[in-house]
């Protein structure tokens, strides 16, 4: 399934729970909401860690808490799944924060790999999917600066999502957003 498809997907999944969440709370809202808050909530965040993209979300629930699944999946743009695995006994904990984060390709003790890491592509947009009772969405791109630094960079979308050069986080930081 071509990346866009996918992603394209991925939001109309996330706005349909959001939407269900919405509607099911008490008293009418007749207000809009602020979308880009609903955006950080459910969105991945990705740090590099060992020059390691390293998956987490502080939007983690009582309810993904209470989930034995886990899972993290990162598809690239084209091509197969990047990397894919699960656990389904709850000894994994959750990536609540940038200590617990997921490192790309780190095997768990519980865990089965569905897909077997494959390499990262410097300038590819990946998609990284962090599940448990809902799914939490991220892209992120590999770069390097000038001193052949590893780095995330920042992304855009026009007709198609495209890498840019601007720094995710800035260096010696320790957290950062997609």
């Amino acid at each position: 399934m071509p990346f866009r498809s996918f992603l394209q997907r991925q939001i109309a999944c996330i706005l349909l729970v959001v939407g269900s969440a919405m509607s099911s709370q008490s008293g009418a809202m007749f207000d809009g909401y602020d979308a880009p808050a609903i955006y950080e909530l459910l969105t991945t965040q990705v740090i590099l860690k060992d020059d390691v993209p390293c998956f987490f979300s502080t939007a983690m629930t009582d309810e993904d808490t209470g989930t034995r699944q886990r899972s993290v999946t990162v598809e690239p743009e084209q091509g197969e799944i990047a990397w894919h695995i699960s656990e389904d006994r709850g000894s994994r904990p959750l990536p609540a924060s940038a200590d617990q984060c997921v490192k790309y390709s780190e095997t768990w003790r519980a865990g089965k790999i569905l897909a077997e890491p494959k390499p990262l592509q410097y300038g590819m947009p990946y998609l990284v999917d962090v599940g448990a009772r809902y799914h939490y969405f991220g892209i992120f791109f590999l770069s390097r600066d000038s001193a052949g630094v590893t780095l995330l960079t920042q992304w855009r979308m026009d007709e198609d999502i495209v890498c840019t050069e601007t720094p995710l986080n800035k260096p010696g930081k320790n957290s950062s957003g997609t």
